[in-house]
């Protein structure tokens, strides 16, 4: 119970350093960044990249293919279905499902972007931050990883 409390302490802190602009307004986006994770159930350290492509359904919700390559230990290789919706000016909330090591995976999260820019109403770049937190079913909802994701996005 304990570590379950810092988890949403994490969580809830997080929040603030988030600065999203606004909604994505493109058809299609691509993501590819860092992400540094600490595995609660291991008390380690995990380093991967993460590569997503994300597709526009409305002015504030996305969907998004993303694929982790995590270092194999504290961080495992992992594939899920992930949903954006942007709650205000400031930050917004995301939640997925998928597979990883064989298992079911599930997902909630907060991201913003830390700076963007849009050009000629055709071209999007941002550079955003994400703060998830992943379990899957092989362990307790307490032995989660808690991640920390650096991502440049470019849409249009």
């Amino acid at each position: 119970m304990r570590r379950f409390s810092i988890v949403l302490a994490l969580l809830a802190l997080g929040t603030g350093a988030l600065f999203a602009q606004s909604a994505e307004q493109n058809i299609i986006g691509i993501e590819n960044g860092v992400v540094f994770a600490y595995n609660l159930g291991t008390d380690g350290l995990g380093v991967g990249q993460e590569t997503a492509i994300n597709l526009s359904i409305n002015d504030n919700l996305q969907a998004g293919f993303v694929f982790i390559n995590g270092d194999g230990g504290n961080l495992p290789n992992q594939t899920m279905l992930r949903l954006h919706y942007l709650a205000g000016n400031r930050f917004g909330v995301s939640i997925g499902a998928g597979t990883t090591g064989g298992n079911a995976l599930a997902m909630l999260g907060l991201f913003g972007n830390i700076f963007s820019r849009t050009f000629q109403d055709t071209l999007y770049t941002a550079l955003g931050f994400r703060v998830d937190y992943m379990i899957n079913t092989g362990v307790a909802v307490t032995d989660g990883i808690l991640s920390m994701a650096l991502v440049a996005k470019v849409g249009m």
